[in-house]
């Protein structure tokens, strides 16, 4: 017979498999149904998001593990290439919000930052880093 558990938000009776492991808990699980837990994240994340200095150190911590640098090397980055991508000198399209804003360009195997690209720029860089031997040894250059 399968164990079975009421969720304290929702109230809903559910298997156990719908709620996350949690060791001390008698039946060794959360107290709170999975997609309760997922929707209570969601509405929190949405709540700090707007908030300018949360939002500021959640990039921060974004890119200490990702890329090894701070916002103000961000900030740095941007003011040393004068607001414009690296590779096409266009300025970020501020219409996109987050989305328009510079990207972090790095290396793959390191991890090191080597400068800010537009989105367009980024996602074609990337693209080509993927074919570039394939391509040489195709026009001869291996």
């Amino acid at each position: 017979m399968k164990k079975r558990k009421r969720c304290c938000r929702c109230g809903v009776v559910k298997s156990l498999e719908e709620f996350g492991k949690q060791k001390h808990n008698k039946d060794g699980r959360h107290g709170v149904c999975k997609l309760c837990t997922r929707a209570s994240n969601r509405a929190r994340y949405r709540e700090r998001i707007k908030d300018p200095e949360w939002r500021r150190e959640y990039r921060n911590r974004h890119f200490k593990q990702r890329y090894k640098i701070t916002h103000d090397d961000y900030d740095r980055m941007f003011e040393e290439q004068g607001g414009v991508c690296a590779v096409c000198f266009e300025p970020p399209d501020e219409s996109l919000g987050e989305y328009g804003r510079l990207q972090v360009d790095h290396d793959h195997e390191t991890g090191e930052a080597r400068g800010l690209l537009c989105r367009g720029c980024n996602t074609g860089f990337g693209l080509l880093e993927a074919v570039w031997e394939q391509a040489c040894a195709y026009l001869g250059f291996s």
